[in-house]
């Protein structure tokens, strides 16, 4: 006595229990090979968000270093155009 786990609706359409379990097996790796290629997409807006997270953060720095740059700088030029309009 062979037990029948196949569905009848797999059965009545020319599928006996051997091509049921291949049909699953390949339906599991087009569902499995699915989620990968939506991860690797994922995965690729995600590095792209980083990537213009550090050239963001490279920016801002930037634009600190010029800013301490300036507050050393201006002080000198101060005191420069102070000596140049007092003669």
């Amino acid at each position: 006595m062979t037990k029948t786990i196949v569905a009848p609706f797999y059965l009545g359409h020319g599928l006996d229990e051997a091509n049921y379990y291949e049909f699953q097996v390949k339906s599991f790796n087009l569902t499995d090979l699915f989620f990968h290629l939506l991860n690797v997409l994922f995965s690729r807006f995600n590095l792209l968000l980083q990537l213009f997270d550090l050239v963001v953060q490279h920016e801002l720095e930037l634009l600190q270093l010029l800013i301490l740059l300036l507050q050393v700088v201006d002080p000198f030029l101060l005191q420069s155009n102070r000596l140049r309009f007092r003669s």
